[in-house]
């Protein structure tokens, strides 16, 4: 057979055809059954039940006892409490400075406090008028704690001597007396309210509260005002499924009567405020009606829809927020001679409508050190009040009010860092455009704002306190050839240091350096800031 192969395989490598001729006998194999039968398999194991005894046996232990040393405890003294400290010291310009403080110890059932502050100055400002000053406040204010209630009380006294100084006696023959261009206001105010304290929030709270005060000035015009303020409040379950849910009512009116002369107007700003506030949550709404209403001799009513919404999008750390918010305000006497004490005594004194504003921001933390807020407002004001140079007084050194209807758009920021009580820093930066209808200029109102306020503790024996604060141009109506003019005041930047040395925890000394840069600037029109100038001075606690 090998021979065969070998055969074949050589005639195929030589390309040559062999053929192989021999019997063949067909076979077949014989079959076989398979004979495998189906068997059923029992998978049910049986369980065999084992039992066993045990034989207990006691095995010897040993152990060693190791004393646990006394824990230390801090000594938590309750800190000692002074109940007065006074300040007083003196500054270039002769300038004199009183401060008083008085406050009652800890007590469960009465807190009262009180302050007092003088500071005056009869230094002059070179070219300008006598610009002396005297400023004297009297603050008092009380809590009684009762079981359900606490009762709230204060007083408030001021007078305040002023000069109206801007304008140039070279310019004028006669002779300026400072009787002439003084300007003191005086003025008294009370308040007290009542409010529930209850421990259980299902309870209804309530308050209720009164308040008056009187204000005169130098040439016999006076203000009478009377206000009651009240507020209801109540935990709801409007709807079932959320729990934090709360309805709120306020309640304000307020009475003005003011005199000049034979003069005399009476006004009135009654407020009535409901509102739903719910939470569900990291998402919060509040959504009331400001219901006024505005009269002096005629009665006007106003709605005003508000709503806000704040919304935590990450928990503690960062929250948007936006709503709606109008009111009414009220340009009394009081309010417009707190922001220019150089007004005349008789001037126009109307209501501002805010019938817009649209607020949206966004606050959180940074850190555990750091916060801050960045916010958009923007609100429509109708009868919004602005100061002008009075051109009726020969000295043009008095300002009254023109009201006009102003869009205003304010873009703020502000960023706080604090290291516990040794460093603080904060920084507020406010920019303004102001969009007025009938007026060239929104008068006296700056386009940018921003202040930056350093606190720095070394051991908490020496602190400082650096105010940098600085503000873009503002425009004053003037009048060229009886032509109206918009005059540009320049923008400033200025600085203040103050450095207190604490020779023990009772006694310290300090020093206020003012206006660092020794800038010349104009708050009003005609009215230039003091230069630089210091003051010493001394506190003790007892």
């Amino acid at each position: 057979m090998l021979i065969l192969v070998l055969i074949c395989g050589f005639a195929k490598a030589q390309h040559d055809t062999v053929t192989v001729i021999t019997s063949f006998t067909p076979t077949i194999s014989d079959a076989f059954k398979i004979n495998l039968n189906p068997v059923i398999s029992d998978t049910v194991k049986p369980i065999v039940i084992s039992t066993y005894t045990t034989y207990p046996k006691l095995i010897a232990t040993s152990y060693d006892v190791e004393p646990i040393k006394a824990a230390k405890l801090v000594d938590e003294k309750i800190p000692k409490l002074y109940k007065s400290l006074i300040k007083g010291g003196f500054g270039t310009l002769t300038t004199p400075y009183v401060e008083l403080f008085y406050n009652s110890l800890r007590s469960k059932s009465m807190l009262f406090t009180a302050h007092f502050n003088h500071l005056s100055s009869v230094g002059q400002i070179k070219d300008f008028g006598p610009s002396g000053f005297s400023n004297n406040e009297l603050n008092v204010y009380g809590r009684k704690f009762m079981k359900n209630h606490t009762l709230s009380f204060g007083g408030d006294y001021s007078r305040n001597v002023v000069h109206n100084y801007g304008f140039k006696p070279a310019e004028f023959i006669d002779t300026i007396t400072k009787d002439e261009i003084k300007q003191r206001f005086n003025y008294i105010a009370g308040n007290a309210k009542i409010n529930s304290n209850y421990l259980d929030s299902s309870k209804l709270y309530h308050s209720i509260g009164v308040k008056y005060y009187y204000l005169n000035d130098f040439k016999n015009a006076t203000e009478n005002s009377f206000g009651v303020n009240a507020v209801v409040s109540k935990n709801v379950k409007l709807f079932k499924n959320y729990r934090k849910q709360m309805f709120e009512l306020t309640g304000d009116v307020d009475y003005y009567n003011f005199k000049y002369g034979l003069n005399s107007t009476n006004t009135y700003l009654v407020k009535l405020v409901p509102h739903y506030k719910l939470i569900l949550d990291e998402y919060m709404f509040d959504v009331g009606m400001n219901t006024s209403v505005a009269g002096d001799t005629s009665a006007d009513l106003h709605l005003y829809p508000m709503i806000n919404v704040s919304v935590n999008l990450v928990k503690n750390m960062l929250i948007l927020y936006t709503g709606l918010n109008p009111e009414i305000q009220k340009n009394s006497f009081k309010s417009l001679s707190d922001e220019n004490p150089f007004i005349r005594s008789n001037l126009p004194m109307k209501f501002s409508y805010k019938t817009f504003e649209f607020t949206a921001g966004l606050k959180g933390n940074l850190s555990s050190n750091a916060s801050f807020n960045v916010a958009y407002i923007g609100s429509h004001l109708e009868n919004m009040a602005l100061f002008v140079t009075d051109t009726l007084f020969p000295l043009k050194n008095k300002f009254t009010v023109v009201y006009d209807d102003v869009d205003v758009t304010n873009i703020k920021a502000e960023i706080a860092l604090q290291k516990t009580d040794k460093f603080k820093v904060l920084l507020r930066a406010d920019y303004f455009q102001y969009t007025t209808l009938h007026e060239i200029k929104a008068w006296h109102k700056p386009e940018m704002d921003v202040s930056l306020s350093f606190n720095y503790s070394i051991q908490n024996k020496i602190i400082t306190r650096i105010d940098i604060f600085a503000y873009d141009k503002k425009y004053a109506r003037i009048y060229d050839n009886h032509i109206e003019k918009a005059y540009k005041l320049d923008g400033i930047i200025d600085a203040n240091l103050s450095v207190e040395y604490r020779y023990t925890k009772l006694l310290s000394a300090f020093v206020n350096f003012n206006n660092l840069g020794s800038s010349r600037y104009y708050q009003w029109y005609n009215y230039p800031s003091r230069r630089f100038n210091v003051l010493f001075g001394v506190s003790y606690a007892f």
